[in-house]
C-alpha cells in the first residue's frame, strides 16, 4: 500500500513539474508522455533534486525518498504559484500543499 501511495505521489510530482517547466519557459516546452526525456526539459537541480525521491523497500530509506518527494513537491508550488498555471492543479492537491506550507 506505501508503494501505491508513493506512486500516486510521483504522478502528482510530475504533473508540477510539467507546470513548473511551462511556467518558467519563455516559449513553448516539449513535455514528452509519462516523463520521458525529463532531463531535457527540466532545471538542472530540480533533476538532481528528483534523483533523491526514489527511495528502497527498508522503512528508512522509505521515509527519506518521501521527504524529499514532499520537499521537491513544496518546492515546485513556491515557484509556480504565482504563474498561470495553478488552475491546473487538482484543488485536493493544492489543500495538501498549502497545509503543509502553513
Amino acid at each position: 500500500m506505501v508503494k501505491l501511495r508513493d506512486n500516486t505521489m510521483k504522478e502528482l510530482l510530475l504533473c508540477m513539474l510539467e507546470w513548473h517547466a511551462i511556467a518558467r519557459s519563455p516559449k513553448p516546452v516539449d513535455i514528452w508522455h509519462n516523463g520521458l526525456r525529463m532531463h531535457e526539459w527540466v532545471a538542472p537541480q530540480t533533476w538532481i533534486e528528483l534523483q533523491k525521491t526514489f527511495g528502497q523497500f527498508g522503512a528508512t530509506d522509505a521515509q527519506r525518498a518521501f521527504e524529499a518527494t514532499i520537499q521537491l513537491e513544496l518546492t515546485m508550488y513556491k515557484l509556480i504559484q504565482n504563474k498561470e498555471v495553478e488552475n491546473r492543479v487538482s484543488t485536493s492537491h493544492l489543500y495538501f500543499l498549502r497545509r503543509a506550507l502553513a
